[in-house]
């Protein structure tokens, strides 16, 4: 069986959709006046904030997740903000703190990319 580029390409941003929509119900329930007043750009906004992650090598979903957090926290692009480099270190799952609400991101399954989905113990990963 032979996969060509388009396929596979479909296949990935199916995927990706599929992870913005669980970041979208997600961050719903955590943020759900700043979801409801980015209104019909609610998911633009979720989907730049996940390739806005990509780009600082955050390719887990929980790292991915966690960095969209904090531009729910700080703004869009707060990471561009000299005063905020230090806690974009806290995006990566081996930096990150459990314990700090700014930064943590709930979801405890990890998958290998945000553009990939798994499954633990019968659950999708977040």
């Amino acid at each position: 069986m032979v996969i060509r580029d388009a396929q596979r390409q479909t296949l990935q941003q199916s995927k990706h959709d599929d992870f913005v929509d669980r970041l979208m119900s997600h961050f719903r329930k955590v943020w759900p006046d700043k979801a409801t007043a980015l209104g019909p750009g609610y998911r633009d906004w979720i989907d730049s904030g996940v390739v806005a992650a990509s780009r600082y090598e955050l390719n887990t979903e929980q790292e991915a997740a966690r960095f969209v957090n904090l531009w729910f926290v700080w703004g869009r692009a707060f990471e561009t903000l000299p005063e905020h480099r230090a806690p974009l270190s806290s995006c990566t799952t081996e930096n990150a703190n459990p314990t700090s609400k700014s930064t943590s991101c709930p979801m405890k399954p990890k998958c290998a990319s945000p553009l990939e989905r798994r499954t633990d113990h019968g659950r999708r990963c977040l």
